[in-house]
C-alpha cells in the first residue's frame, strides 16, 4: 500500500452522533485525554476504546488507553455530530492530569481477545468490602469460560468483557444478551471469591456489543469452586 502521508492539521476527522473508527494521524505519541479534550470538554465524548478494549472514559476520570499511537485505529462514541482536529506536528499537546490506569490481570491473564466488547465500570463506593491493592476481577460465561477480566483499581475499576467470535467453532465470548457471573482473587488470601451483584446503576449482568454497563451494589461471597477455564 502506497499513498500520501495525512497533514494532521489539514484533516479533519468527521464523527457522526454514536459509534466511530477513527485513524490516529500524529507521528508521536499523546495522552488520549489531550487529543480528544475538546470533545470532552464540550460534553460530547461517552467513551473511546483501543483494539485490547482499553476504555478512555471521561465520566469516571478512568483512562484505560494511556497514549494513542501512530498507525492504530480507535473507536471513539459521541453523542451527536462533531469534527476531531489534530494539532500539526510542529504543536505539542499539554500533558494530561489523567495517567494511564494499568489494570492488566496477571493471575487471571488476559482473556481471549475478539472483534467486539462491551465495558462494566465499578466504584469504589458499590463495593459492601472493598478489595486488596493488586486483586483482580473476572468475568465467565454460563458454562465457566473466562469473557473478562482486569486488576481492581482505585476509585473506579473497569473490566473489558469480550463477545463470542462467530466466525471460529470455539466459544470465546459472550452471545447477545447471554448472562454472565464475577468473580474476585483476593491478593491477600489467594482466594477465589464469587461476587454477588444486589444492584446495576445502569445495564444488568448480560452481554451487549460496545455497551457500558455500571454496577450500583456487589459483595464477595463464598469460595467459587475450581471448575472455571482461565
Amino acid at each position: 500500500i502506497s499513498g500520501t502521508y495525512l497533514e494532521p492539521e489539514n484533516t479533519q476527522i468527521q464523527l457522526e452522533a454514536g459509534w466511530n473508527m477513527i485513524g490516529y494521524l500524529r507521528t508521536d505519541e499523546v495522552s488520549a485525554v489531550s487529543i480528544l479534550a475538546d470533545l470532552n470538554d464540550s460534553g460530547n465524548l461517552v467513551i473511546a476504546k483501543d483494539y485490547l478494549g482499553g476504555a478512555y472514559l471521561p465520566e469516571w476520570g478512568f483512562n484505560g488507553i494511556g497514549l494513542m499511537e501512530p498507525g492504530k485505529g480507535y473507536q471513539v462514541k459521541t453523542i451527536s455530530a462533531d469534527v476531531l482536529e489534530y494539532l500539526p506536528m510542529s504543536q505539542e499537546y499539554r500533558n494530561s492530569p489523567i495517567e494511564k490506569t494499568d489494570n492488566t490481570p496477571t493471575h487471571y491473564g488476559q482473556s481471549k481477545i475478539t472483534d467486539h466488547n462491551m465495558s462494566i465500570v465499578i466504584l469504589d463506593n458499590a463495593w459492601e468490602q472493598k478489595p486488596n491493592i493488586d486483586s483482580e476481577i473476572a468475568v465467565f460465561n454460563n458454562i465457566g469460560i473466562q469473557v473478562g477480566s482486569a486488576k481492581y483499581t482505585s476509585p473506579v475499576s473497569v473490566v473489558t468483557v469480550w463477545g463470542d467470535d462467530t466466525q471460529t467453532e470455539n466459544i470465546d465470548g459472550l452471545l447477545k444478551n447471554e448472562s454472565f457471573t464475577l468473580r474476585l482473587w483476593d491478593s491477600e488470601t489467594s482466594k477465589d471469591l464469587e461476587l454477588k451483584v444486589s444492584s446495576w446503576i445502569s445495564g444488568g449482568d448480560f452481554y451487549e456489543t460496545n455497551a457500558i454497563h455500571q454496577i450500583g451494589s456487589i459483595s464477595q461471597e463464598q469460595h467459587a469452586s475450581d471448575s472455571f477455564e482461565f
